[in-house]
């Protein structure tokens, strides 16, 4: 600039006669500056690359460094998620469930559940339709693909039984709809009305936990998971992954409100030992309760604000558009981050799936991918031997004696039998008349078994006793229940005098069965004389048990039997035991004998009561709500002592057996999901 400014001073004050040797220089100056001006330096074409790349029409700023990232797509697919598939994803307990949205960092990325470690017991809250039973299946098909059977077993507990579409549904007693597949890692599926399913299951994580433990410890490491990544360690001989779903834990809570404390223990014990637990629910409400034992909270859309507010600590859940199913909020130990639940699908892209017009439908149903990915997961395992889960047993329905006795007894039976199979435990209920069962009333709806279980009891008796040891009194109205039983010799013979004719003189007749009233007149004064006998010389050999069938068409006796009622309430000391059998028990309040054998709280309920029926309460036993809309198959009942009550399965003797098929006793099959 100072030169060209030189240049035009000079040419001002030229007079045309030439120019000097400095103007000469200048000039020359100027041409070879001007000449050889220096070409873009590097800064200058690497800002023109990122301002605008020719080959791909964008920047590389803008894609490298992107200010903001589009939203979450509407929709993702669980086949894409494994498309992009990672190191982590294929670790043991972990599986991808659907996209990520992490602004701070520009970027998206699969959202991949650690159950084993970080994330652990996953509670999961949503409005009607907002996409809970979606990342259910989406969770448990995404285990799948990536477990064998082997290393990942499934329980869930859902209203419909079918394992929130993984499983065909199923009848009350066990029987399929239809063809539906079966996700082979599904261990087991029912409804939360189920409760012997319910407490079954309980108990069995309870042993899991206790079992892991052990092997824990051993090991010396602090988790399951640990113990799995030691090189040494033959995976083979470690146990399963085990995952348990309840979809809508209000239901659960409603049909078996004492499993939820329970529930609490699992919670605060199981991640360590490889099992997790996964719970829906629609309020803040309704779990409560629990809710500081998971370790991870999944927001979908919500009503109320004060809800989200209490599950992630934001109200935006309450945000979400109602056409939006599947987004919302993820909140672990490191933060909250928005996520996008992907469809339970393996085979079908994104693209395939849009041009179906998706909607919120395809959050709440699906029905045909979720077949089509269990299909393909099933295919996958389908050369395994073994190593499948195992289903939680059921209460058969045929249960013998023989059986029963062959299994160790409680300890210091005075005077026991087995009686039946615990519905939980699977193991032997005994009776003990001279300590814990001096006393038995049995109840129940027609054809529900009372006979059958009278006779098995005597039956049990009588095998284990000499009749020096124990003798029956059989009270028989409708003189055909007991006729079986009369024939042993453990049955005391009355001697009744037969009724006089006129000029003869009354004979004496022998009975082993009493069928009326005359007969029940003898049978009261004679065993009240040798209770009488046996309180002053305190003696209880050998013990009596008065057996009556079908107490309810004795109706004209009751007031007979009252002096009986002092001897039965000391029926331990002095060898008197009462079994009754009835259909109602109306009068039991107003009939002393039987109220004294109530006291000792030892009842059994057989069969579906009725709507309006007050049999049960009568007896002190308590019935689940469930009871009046389970029909159960015959023999099958709840059994109550000291006011704990418990589903049961009756034993059958050979003989029973055979009366029981006789009278035409519906058999049913084992409720539940069979093996």
């Amino acid at each position: 600039a100072v030169f060209q400014r030189h240049l035009a001073g000079r040419v001002a004050e030229r007079n045309g006669s030439g120019r000097n040797e400095v103007d000469a220089l200048v000039e020359q100056l100027l041409e070879i500056m001007q000449a050889e001006q220096a070409p873009e330096h590097e800064l200058g074409l690497i800002t023109e690359a990122m301002i605008n790349d020719q080959a791909t029409g964008s920047g590389y700023a803008a894609r490298r460094y992107p200010i903001w990232t589009a939203p979450l797509p509407p929709e993702v697919v669980l086949a894409e998620l494994f498309d992009r598939r990672t190191q982590q994803i294929s670790s043991w307990l972990t599986a991808p469930v659907g996209m990520l949205d992490l602004p701070a960092e520009a970027r998206q990325q699969p959202c991949v559940l650690d159950l084993a470690k970080l994330h652990g017991n996953i509670l999961v809250l949503g409005s009607a339709r907002s996409g809970k039973t979606t990342f259910i299946r989406t969770l448990a098909l995404s285990l799948a693909a990536s477990h064998s059977p082997a290393d990942l077993w499934i329980y869930v507990i859902d209203p419909s039984g079918s394992g929130c579409g993984l499983a065909a549904p199923v009848s009350r007693f066990g029987r399929d709809h239809g063809d539906g597949l079966r996700l082979c890692h599904l261990a087991d599926a029912f409804t939360p009305q189920q409760s012997s399913k319910v407490d079954r299951l309980l108990i069995e994580l309870q042993d899991q936990i206790r079992q892991r433990q052990v092997l824990i410890l051993k090991a010396g490491v602090d988790t399951l998971a640990q113990l799995r990544e030691q090189p040494a360690q033959k995976l083979g001989s470690l146990p399963p992954g085990i995952v348990v779903i309840v979809d809508n834990i209000a239901e659960l809570a409603a049909a078996q409100p004492e499993c939820i404390e329970t529930l609490k223990g699992l919670l605060r014990d199981a991640r360590k030992c490889g099992i997790t637990l996964v719970v829906t629910g629609y309020s803040w409400r309704e779990v409560s309760s629990i809710q500081n034992n998971f370790e991870t909270r999944i927001a979908l859309r919500l009503n109320d604000p004060i809800d989200s507010d209490a599950a992630i600590g934001k109200p935006y859940a309450a945000r979400i558009a109602a056409d939006q199913p599947g987004r919302g909020f993820l909140r672990t130990s490191e933060g909250l981050v928005e996520l996008q639940v992907a469809l339970p699908s393996l085979g079908l892209s994104a693209d395939a799936l849009s041009e179906r017009e998706l909607t919120s439908a395809t959050y709440g149903a699906g029905m045909s991918d979720v077949e089509q990915a269990v299909q393909l997961v099933n295919q996958r395992n389908g050369r395994l031997v073994g190593g499948l889960p195992q289903p939680l047993r059921s209460l058969p329905t045929r249960v013998m004696l023989a059986d029963l006795t062959k299994l160790p007894e409680a300890t210091s039976l005075g005077l026991g039998t087995p009686m039946a199979v615990d519905g939980v435990s699977f193991q032997p209920i005994w009776l003990d008349f001279a300590a814990t069962t001096p006393h038995l009333l049995i109840a129940g709806s027609p054809r529900s078994g009372k006979s059958t279980l009278l006779r098995t009891i005597l039956k049990g008796l009588a095998a284990r006793y000499s009749p020096t040891e124990v003798q029956f009194v059989l009270v028989d109205p409708r003189r055909r229940v007991l006729q079986s039983i009369a024939q042993l010799d453990h049955v005391r013979t009355l001697t009744i005098p037969s009724v006089a004719t006129a000029g003869a003189q009354a004979e004496q007749r022998s009975v082993r069965v009493i069928t009326n009233e005359q007969e029940i007149r003898a049978l009261v004064t004679e065993v009240a004389a040798e209770m009488t006998r046996r309180s002053l010389r305190d003696s209880a050999q050998p013990r009596i048990v008065l057996v009556i069938s079908n107490w309810d068409l004795l109706q004209d006796t009751y007031s007979l039997w009252k002096p009986l009622a002092p001897f039965v309430m000391q029926g331990r000391d002095l060898g008197l035991h009462l079994i009754v059998t009835g259909a109602e028990y109306g009068n039991l309040v107003s009939t002393d004998m039987l109220k004294m054998a109530r006291l000792e709280r030892c009842a059994i309920y057989l069969g579906q009561p009725s709507e309006n029926s007050s049999v049960p309460n009568t007896l002190g036993i308590k019935l689940p709500r469930q009871a009046l809309q389970t029909a159960l198959p015959a023999g099958r009942g709840y059994f109550t002592l000291q006011g704990q009550v418990q589903l049961v399965q009756c034993a059958l003797t050979a003989e029973t057996e055979e009366l029981s098929a006789a009278s035409g006793l519906q058999q049913h099959q084992p409720i539940g999901i069979p093996a």
